[in-house]
């Protein structure tokens, strides 16, 4: 464990195990997938972000999980093509969206 201090009596304790630049990298993909979508895709992402499934995220907004799904493959699509002409080279799995 690494001890950083940025004054006398204020110390933040890091942890070596955690990866901060692949947390930065991940809240720029992030942030580029947002600009990507519309409202309802957005929402989708945020409600699967907070471990919701299909079924809560249509019952919570009053639409048939069809719906959901019809957005999330629009969404899958957009993710592959922008990943595509960025030509993302990150893990297996990290571009997908579940």
């Amino acid at each position: 464990m690494t001890i950083i201090s940025t004054a006398d009596e204020d110390w933040d304790i890091v942890d070596d195990r955690v990866d901060v630049h692949a947390g930065i990298e991940d809240a720029e993909l992030l942030a580029a997938v947002r600009a990507i979508c519309t409202t309802k895709e957005w929402l989708y992402v945020e409600q699967r972000l907070q471990g919701k499934k299909v079924a809560e995220i249509a019952a919570q907004i009053g639409v048939h999980p069809n719906a959901i799904y019809r957005r999330k493959a629009r969404l899958r699509k957009k993710v592959e093509s922008f990943l595509k002409k960025i030509n993302f080279e990150g893990g297996k799995n990290r571009g997908s969206i579940r």
